[in-house]
């Protein structure tokens, strides 16, 4: 018989015996669903903070001295919408309607990440809801206090380092999107609100494909069409999922080609360091610049542009059409239900807000380039603590 036992333990665990499966009510001390706030007893403080947000730890929108009240330590679970979400709660609280509450004795952080781990899904027919009797007869693995508390203590330091490093990135996304804001025109202005010293006098708006050389365009094609099939390696493949709002990611969406499907697939249209990409659709909009200058296959929803430099540089091209302005007119001219979509005639409809300077254009882009390399810098460490997270969680619960 397999030992109950998870694959990775803290010295001092290592024998220290199996792990035990119940049922959530057998270690609970109660599992309650909150009730109805009335709003006209909400006050501005008080002890018992109404939990609003069930996936929040601050998801607060005043305080509630009646009935509902949860004596932390305690565990909130959705139980509507987002259902079978827990949260370790470490202060007192009121829950909403439909969030579940569970006391117990044991480490409630541990707790939190034993349910996450359960991967709860709705038994209702109807709108898709969790119920106190539902909750209860979920199972996890529990172990002794010491052993708990030093798990859920490690995880939630590691949340809160998540929780961290997203807050800055999101406050870096806030700065440019300011800063995009204000270093360019607004609707009817043909002056941004922001200026590089030196630079007077108002820009010109162009039409997209009037400041292009060229669009290179192969959607649709693909190695089967080609009587050909993609390799273990080779040149990497440019498609819709692998290039994100700035950067290209190479571990996302991985094909590959040899370079007898390179030459038939690309012909005489190789990309180049720093050409602008452009997906067309699921996702639609996403803007970002070839990496380096390896060979690499323009493959399904993307598309790349070879810009007029005379008017327009590459790095001014790739800001401009990220711009906010842009990406609204790109969402109010897509076609399409769930997944929106742009042709090269709706290409052809979108007008940009361009410097007549091509000194000014470098000042702008080599701004929001540097902010925006940060922005990617953080979001891969974003990405690589959420999969260590994971990863952990994998690990050290059974």
């Amino acid at each position: 018989m397999m030992k109950k036992v998870p694959k990775r333990r803290f010295k001092g665990f290592l024998n220290a015996g199996d792990w035990e499966q119940r049922k959530l009510k057998s270690i609970a001390n109660m599992i309650v669903t909150g009730g109805d706030i009335d709003k006209n007893k909400i006050k501005e403080s008080g002890t018992y903070p109404v939990i609003a947000n069930a996936l929040s730890k601050d998801g607060i929108v005043g305080y509630y001295d009646d009935s509902y009240r949860i004596e932390a330590p305690a565990v909130t679970v959705t139980g509507r919408g987002d259902i079978g979400v827990a949260k370790a709660r470490h202060q007192n609280f009121t829950p909403v309607v439909r969030l579940l509450s569970l006391t117990t004795a044991h480490d409630v952080d541990f707790v939190e990440y034993a349910i996450n781990n359960l991967k709860i899904v709705s038994e209702s027919t109807g709108v898709p809801q969790l119920t106190v009797p539902q909750l209860s007869n979920y199972k996890i693995h529990i172990t002794s206090i010491i052993e708990e508390r030093k798990i859920g203590l490690f995880i939630s330091k590691l949340d809160n380092l998540i929780t961290l490093h997203q807050r800055k990135l999101e406050k870096l996304q806030a700065t440019k999107k300011a800063l995009l804001y204000e270093l360019f025109p607004i609707e009817n202005s043909r002056r941004p609100k922001r200026r590089f010293k030196g630079f007077t006098g108002d820009w010109e708006q162009r039409k997209l494909l009037t400041v292009l050389n060229k669009i290179v365009d192969y959607r649709g094609r693909t190695p089967k069409k080609l009587g050909l099939d993609w390799s273990p390696t080779g040149h990497l493949a440019l498609s819709a999922l692998n290039v994100k709002m700035g950067y290209v990611d190479k571990t996302v969406d991985a094909h590959y080609g040899d370079d007898h499907l390179y030459s038939v697939w690309m012909k005489d249209n190789d990309l180049y360091e720093g050409q602008v990409l452009f997906t067309t659709e699921a996702p639609m909009g996403n803007v970002a610049q070839v990496p380096d200058d390896n060979k690499y296959i323009l493959s399904q929803r993307t598309i790349a542009f070879v810009p007029d430099r005379r008017v327009i540089s590459d790095n001014f091209l790739a800001v401009v059409l990220s711009a906010s302005k842009c990406q609204k007119s790109l969402i109010n001219r897509a076609s399409g239900g769930t997944a929106k979509g742009v042709s090269q005639k709706t290409l052809s409809e979108i007008s940009l807000d361009i410097p007549r300077s091509l000194s000014e254009q470098d000042k702008v882009s080599e701004l929001i380039n540097k902010l925006s390399k940060i922005i990617t810098l953080h979001q891969r460490k974003l990405e690589k603590l959420k999969n260590l997270k994971a990863a952990y969680l994998n690990e050290m619960f059974v």
